[in-house]
């Protein structure tokens, strides 16, 4: 005889009242295991919005020595403008929210300036991971250019 049918024939398990109890104890078992598996399934809650974020929505400026940098971000759209070059607009722009104050902002630039003989034309993906430091300061990554300042309003 197997080890289950000693211990299911064992005398003090006999009679339809300690049966109902094992088979509630199973069926209990069975049922928390059912709802465990289920709470481990998880969902990607980073969904796309357009726009950015309201948090985010001002003028901020970066300064080292001569060098500056300068993002003015609006509702649906922000302005770049580095040391010494034109300003570009980006536009089209969508959010997802990566982490607690952390935000990755897409969208197309449309700045169309000489650069010297030739027209360079907007249209090109900009990327930014824009992380709030405190009320007055944020990081931010540029993913195009690969550099990260922090920035002061």
């Amino acid at each position: 005889m197997n080890s289950f049918a000693l211990w299911y024939n064992c005398p003090i398990l006999r009679g339809k009242y300690h049966e109902k109890h094992l088979l509630l104890f199973v069926a209990l078992i069975l049922g928390v295991m059912g709802l465990a598996s289920i709470s481990t399934i998880t969902a990607s809650a980073a969904s796309w919005h357009k726009g950015t974020p309201t948090a985010v929505r001002h003028q901020y400026t970066y300064k080292k020595g001569q060098y500056w940098e300068y993002y003015a971000f609006k509702k649906s759209s922000f302005r770049y403008q580095g040391m010494g070059m034109p300003y570009f607009d980006t536009y089209k722009l969508k959010y997802k929210t990566l982490k607690h104050h952390v935000y990755e902002i897409t969208g197309k630039d449309k700045s169309r300036y000489s650069a010297g003989q030739r027209i360079i034309r907007g249209g090109e993906a900009e990327k930014l991971k824009v992380t709030i430091k405190s009320s007055h300061r944020v990081s931010i990554h540029n993913y195009v250019t690969k550099t990260t300042y922090t920035y002061k309003r």
